[in-house]
């Protein structure tokens, strides 16, 4: 008995990859001959290892542990065949998922926050749990009643997420019991679902072997089991569900039973319950109709020829250097941007400097309003769009996650569930939640907010002496690039013109480090009560960055600079060679024909390098002050796309330097002496330390 139920489950599992024989061959030659090849074929190669690989090559988890996603549009996962007992697997995965998510919703309540992010991650379960199961066979997929049950199964999914997270963003209220009974009815629509989709996959697999315990139902089979099926959701759903379904009582006493033929179809998912920015937007659309300048943008927006749009773009004359593109409205730009295919550079222009004209809440809700447009008549142009609304959606920046964006790009995963692309969407939805997880750590943890003012006086005097100076270079690279890297270059281009901290904290917590460090240089020398420890900790800077300019850290370089050269110090009495040094070292900075020496230095190394950003914000301040926002051209008054061009030089170099990563390791002696350059001295107690060394009426005895 053992052995005939082991040879059944071997069946069941392979009886999908068995190649059936020709017709003419006789059932009961074919029994004996399909029976032996699979125990044989189970036996040397057991299919259920193999199942597990392919499971592991499928699993998202892995993709999604590098940060950030690669949303590939191009790429389409391979359709593997299923057999019946992988579907059930895969279905008792969504089942758990559900479960979990169920026993969240009972307890909801306690600590909100924590709460609703854990049902927000619970929903991400249910739809990757979804999605691996939904990746059936062509044949499976080109069934009308599969694709009726699929869309059903897509709407409750997507009112399952898009609650989630609603709740995660917005909060609810507990009293409101109406919002969490409907999502419980949700719930189990999306159950009902996957067990129908299970169903009708598993009947419409090719032919299961004679041996197989799987038969097909015979029709009066099938309405019985229908009809049981239908019976126990009803009574599950209760009376609410049957009313907002429109169903009268006499369909719940004795319900039809539900057919099987391609024909017909499953039960429609309950009423969507949640108010989407799509509904907004089509509420929105009907209001613009009345108004005739909004009319005129929606119109530039669904422009899909080339000609139409070059028409409406100011060229830039022959020798003009960028893109070809001078000037032309917002929408025309966006719009361009995603009839370019071989353009690209036009593309990363428009990409790095679109928010100084336009913002990324209005960006993305234009190319939301032309994706599905361009779908009817160009599918290519449908592709450029979504590809362009993604790298918009991937590049922005933290601290842009308002309320308002938060949701739009929420509604924007549930329109790609409801679609039907759970790939596209899980990855997005997960871009997006690590973006609002980092904007919570740096709400509650605001760095850059910290002023630099005076703190106790802590420095470790002569400590410095005892590491290399090679080893000190190196760990102030180590700091300077794990702070670099974090810089998002809208940030730098927000601050040349608008100088607003909150707007920009990663580059304001790198140049909060950058003043740290110098006035920790300047603390730790002009505390030395002895003049010869003050000129050997000199001596020692000077060594260290010597080796940051091997590393090429311009940025550590620059600070000690700027200590050792700052007033405090060099009014102090120092040793000739000392002084000969440091303006040796003085040259590299050298303000004379615009920085000349330290941009041609800059331009000839080999990455990684961490440049001074103060020379960068400086390039692109005298750009925005320099030239025109909108130009006036033949059509009006347009955006001037060549002042864009210009910032984008300035921040393309920036980004090339951030594309190639230091490999330097932490030493934990040095970096807990460093003290994260806490402990220094303020400019009024730098300046009262060195009046107090050298007062004012007596003169220097060596000068530089």
């Amino acid at each position: 008995g053992g052995n005939a139920n082991n040879l059944f489950v071997f069946l069941c599992i392979s009886h999908l990859t068995s190649v059936s024989p020709p017709p003419s061959t006789p059932d009961s030659q074919r029994s004996q001959l399909a029976s032996l090849t699979m125990r044989l074929k189970d036996k040397l190669h057991p299919p259920r290892i193999k199942r597990s690989v392919e499971k592991i090559k499928r699993t998202p988890s892995q993709a999604s542990a590098n940060k950030p996603h690669d949303l590939d549009l191009t790429a389409t996962p391979p359709l593997q065949r299923k057999s019946v007992c992988v579907l059930e697997e895969q279905e008792r995965a969504v089942l758990s998922a559900l479960r979990y998510f169920k026993k969240l919703l009972d307890t909801l309540g306690g600590d909100q926050p924590v709460m609703n992010s854990l049902l927000s991650g619970s929903a991400g379960q249910v739809l990757e749990t979804v999605h691996n199961l939904v990746q059936l066979e062509p044949h499976i997929h080109n069934s009308k009643t599969v694709t009726c049950c699929l869309s059903g199964l897509y709407s409750s999914l997507a009112q399952l997420i898009h609650w989630a997270d609603q709740l995660m963003l917005q909060g609810i209220v507990l009293e409101e019991k109406e919002a969490i009974a409907t999502v419980v009815v949700v719930t189990k629509a999306v159950l009902d679902g996957v067990k129908e989709l299970v169903r009708l996959a598993a009947e419409r697999q090719d032919g299961p072997s004679p041996s197989s315990p799987i038969q097909p139902l015979s029709p009066k089979d099938k309405q019985n089991r229908d009809r049981r099926d239908s019976d126990q959701s009803l009574q599950a759903v209760g009376q609410d569900e049957i009313e907002d379904q429109h169903v009268s009582p006499e369909h719940s006493q004795n319900p039809e039973p539900m057919a099987t033929t391609e024909e017909s179809a499953p039960p429609k998912p309950p009423k969507p319950f949640l108010c989407t920015a799509a509904d907004s937007s089509k509420q929105g659309k009907e209001c613009n109709q009345s108004n005739g300048e909004d009319q005129e943008e929606n119109e530039e927006l669904l422009l899909v020829s080339r000609q139409e749009v070059l028409d409406r773009l100011t060229m830039k004359s022959e020798g003009e250097e960028g893109p070809g593109v001078k000037a032309a409205s917002p929408d025309i730009l966006l719009v361009h941007a995603t009839l370019t295919d071989k353009q690209v550079l036009y593309c990363e222009v428009f990409l790095s400097t679109y928010r100084t004209f336009i913002s990324p809440h209005d960006v993305i809700s234009k190319l939301q309003f032309r994706y599905p447009t361009s779908a009817h008549t160009f599918p290519k142009f449908l592709k450029n769009t979504f590809l362009l609304l993604v790298r918009v959606v991937d590049e922005l920046c933290s601290i842009e996650l308002d309320g308002d964006l938060q949701l739009l790009l929420m509604d924007l995963v549930f329109s790609l569930v409801i679609k039907g692309e759970l790939g596209l969407a899980r990855l997005l939805r997960s871009n997006i939640l690590s973006k609002l997880e980092e904007r919570r750590q740096m709400i509650e943890s605001p760095s850059w907010l910290r002023p630099l003012s005076a703190r106790g006086v802590a420095a470790r005097p002569g400590s410095l002496l005892d590491f290399k100076s090679h080893d000190v270079a190196e760990q102030l690279t180590f700091m300077d690039s794990k702070l670099f890297y974090k810089i998002e270059l809208p940030e730098v281009l927000l601050w040349s013109m608008e100088q607003n901290e909150e707007r920009s904290p990663n580059l304001t917590e790198f140049t909060q480090h950058f003043n740290n460090v110098s006035f920790w240089v300047r603390s730790v020398i002009i505390l030395q009560e002895k003049a010869q420890e003050r000129e050997k900790l000199v001596l020692k800077f000077l060594k260290v960055m010597k080796h940051l300019r091997k590393l090429n850290n311009f940025n550590s370089y620059l600070s000690i600079l700027s200590a050792l050269d700052s007033a405090p110090l060099r009014r102090l009495d120092w040793q000739k060679h000392t002084a000969e040094a440091l303006e040796e070292f003085s040259a590299l900075i050298d303000s004379s024909s615009s920085f000349r020496t330290y941009r041609t230095a800059l331009s000839e190394v080999e990455p990684p390098c961490i440049p001074y950003l103060g020379l960068i914000l400086q390039d692109l301040t005298f750009v925005h002050l320099g030239n025109p926002d909108r130009l006036m051209t033949s059509q009006g008054s347009m955006v001037n796309f060549s002042k864009r061009w210009q910032q984008f030089n300035i921040l393309d170099t920036l980004r090339s330097f951030q594309q190639i990563c230091y490999s330097l390791q932490p030493k934990s002696e040095i970096s807990s002496f460093f003290n994260d350059f806490s402990d220094h001295l303020a400019e009024e107690a730098l300046w009262e330390l060195s009046l107090k060394i050298r007062p004012r009426n007596i003169p220097k005895t060596n000068q530089r």
